[in-house]
């Protein structure tokens, strides 16, 4: 449960970051938000970030595909939070007239289609 977080140190990026905002707009959504942590430290990158949760000084949290190459080799731990799912729109873009336009149109289709949202190309 995510009220089970609370008493965490919680790091996160800085202001002005996108994940930042997504985050604070998920806590918001539940009537929570980043200083009901017992904790929180900024930081500028997703990396450090990463360095200071392996270091066990502190939660965050991340895209899953940021943290697969350490979830893989047992360096941090993900915990799936039945009461706290983050979806958020992603704009997929390329350059127009590319030579692998017609690539490009089907594999956005696709990737649309596994998500279960609409597409337009």
């Amino acid at each position: 449960m995510l009220d089970d977080l609370l008493g965490c140190t919680l790091v996160m990026r800085e202001k002005g970051s996108g994940s930042r905002r997504i985050l604070e707009d998920a806590l918001f959504s539940r009537g929570l938000s980043t200083e009901r942590f017992a904790r929180t430290v900024e930081l500028g990158s997703i990396g450090a970030t990463k360095r200071l949760v392996e270091r066990g000084l502190g939660i965050a949290f991340l895209y899953r595909a940021c943290v697969a190459e350490e979830e893989r080799m047992g360096r941090l731990a993900v915990i799936d939070l039945a009461d706290f799912h983050v979806m958020h729109p992603v704009m997929f873009v390329y350059r127009r007239s590319s030579l692998f336009d017609d690539e490009l149109r089907s594999l956005c289709a696709a990737l649309c289609g596994e998500a279960g949202t609409s597409h337009d190309v």
